[in-house]
């Protein structure tokens, strides 16, 4: 007979729980590295340029612009390459690694409790590995950034709280359904990666717009509830969060849509917020060859 009796986190159990450690950062660049292809492994070890000195890491940050910088080339890295070529298939491992989680309780080879601390250290891991990717890597995410991280885990560790607390009961079943509500987890990772990147958008480039524009999928739309993404998208460009975030939409968590940026330049032009792989001219000015 299966035991389903839930572990009865508190909130505050759960908030603390959330809170990012060093050994966490630990443990989501270790599932980074095991997940993505070979060409972002390197990622979150990321220097920082004016800060690092010699700058000898694969990629480096720059905190100006909120860019990667391929080394080497000398090319600043595109966001959307970091979300298609790396963020989706963390999401994909995440999925394969919760369904085999949630597989072991359907048979019964794995308690309830069991469950639950297995699911909830996979969700911490790739959410922060998300955030770490978007905001320049393990070394420029600060203890601030670490705050607004944990407050994203929180809020999904009470989501997932529910979801325990509802197979105890008996409202969730546990088949297929069981299955498909577990990978909405894993695919969380997209909306932390655009919330980071949005956040500090916000905060270094003064008055910024954001826009939302549909990716390679099949789009909702709004249902009565909640606004689609098709809807959404059609708004064009709006203030910076104003729009809602990844997630909230029809499509929940599944959704494959980002956003673009443009702020105000000091002559009180629209400088649309650079995605391409260009030249980044900052580190040759520094004489780096």
């Amino acid at each position: 007979m299966r035991n389903l009796k839930t572990i009865k986190f508190s909130e505050s159990a759960l908030e603390q729980m959330a809170q990012v450690t060093q050994a966490d950062s630990m443990s989501a660049k270790a599932l980074w590295t095991q997940t993505v292809p070979l060409k972002w492994k390197p990622l979150l070890d990321s220097q920082t340029i004016g800060i690092d000195d010699p700058l000898n890491s694969v990629y480096v940050w720059d905190a100006s612009s909120r860019r990667y910088v391929h080394l080497r080339s000398k090319h600043y890295v595109s966001f959307q390459d970091i979300r298609s070529q790396a963020v989706e298939p963390l999401v994909v491992r995440s999925k394969q690694l919760q369904r085999a989680i949630s597989q072991q309780l359907q048979s019964g080879a794995m308690t309830l409790a069991e469950w639950q601390i297995q699911m909830i250290s996979n969700i911490k891991q790739t959410e922060l590995a998300a955030a770490l990717a978007a905001n320049g890597g393990e070394q420029n995410t600060s203890e601030a950034d670490k705050k607004k991280v944990a407050a994203a885990i929180l809020l999904l560790l009470l989501f997932f709280k529910t979801f325990a607390e509802d197979i105890e009961a008996g409202t969730q079943a546990l088949n297929g359904s069981l299955l498909a509500r577990s990978d909405l987890y894993a695919g969380s990772a997209r909306s932390i990666f655009e919330e980071t990147q949005r956040v500090g958008m916000a905060v270094n480039f003064g008055e910024v717009e954001e826009r939302r524009v549909l990716g390679v999928a099949e789009h909702c739309h709004s249902d009565g509830e909640l606004d689609g993404c098709v809807e959404l998208a059609d708004r064009f460009w709006s203030p910076i969060n104003t729009l809602p975030p990844l997630g909230k939409t029809p499509c929940r968590a599944n959704c494959k849509c980002h956003f673009t940026y443009r702020y105000r330049g000091e002559n009180g032009d629209w400088v649309m917020v650079d995605d391409s792989r260009s030249i980044a001219k900052l580190l040759i000015g520094l004489g780096i060859k």
